[in-house]
């Protein structure tokens, strides 16, 4: 699994919450994850739904409001998730700091909102024919990822 996947999955479950069930229906968990993002309810996710979602969860992420993620933020959101989530996020390779260093575009330790919001690689990957992403679509990609 690529890491921006992983992070995009771990900082999703973050903002989700979790519970038991959804840790053992990943059916369950990728409908509820695509529906939060689809804020038209259209059943296509588009690039900017994707970015809009993004944007709140940066704006939850960053601790102290000064603009930017650092490690220790991501760290504490992944504490947060860890104790509402059944399944722990080390099922994920890598720390959280190399995600977030997969985000830093500029590489000054710092993942700025704008690099943050652009962190849609994998909806890029998915959205071959400039439609969205549907349901299902992501559905395939979350499963395949737990």
């Amino acid at each position: 699994m690529s890491i921006i996947r992983g992070v995009a999955i771990v900082l999703a479950a973050t903002v989700l919450g979790g519970d038991a069930g959804q840790a053992q229906e990943p059916g369950r968990f990728a409908n509820r994850m695509f529906d939060r993002l689809d804020a038209d309810h259209d059943g296509v996710l588009t690039r900017s739904e994707v970015q809009a979602a993004r944007s709140r969860m940066f704006d939850r992420l960053d601790a102290d409001r000064d603009g930017a993620l650092t490690a220790a933020e991501a760290e504490a959101a992944r504490n947060q998730a860890r104790a509402r989530a059944v399944r722990r996020s080390e099922r994920f390779a890598g720390t959280q700091g190399e995600r977030l260093a997969a985000l830093d575009r500029n590489r000054d330790g710092r993942v700025s909102r704008d690099e943050f919001v652009a962190g849609t690689g994998w909806f890029d990957r998915m959205d071959t024919t400039g439609r969205g992403v549907t349901k299902a679509q992501f559905a395939a990609l979350i499963n395949q990822a737990r």
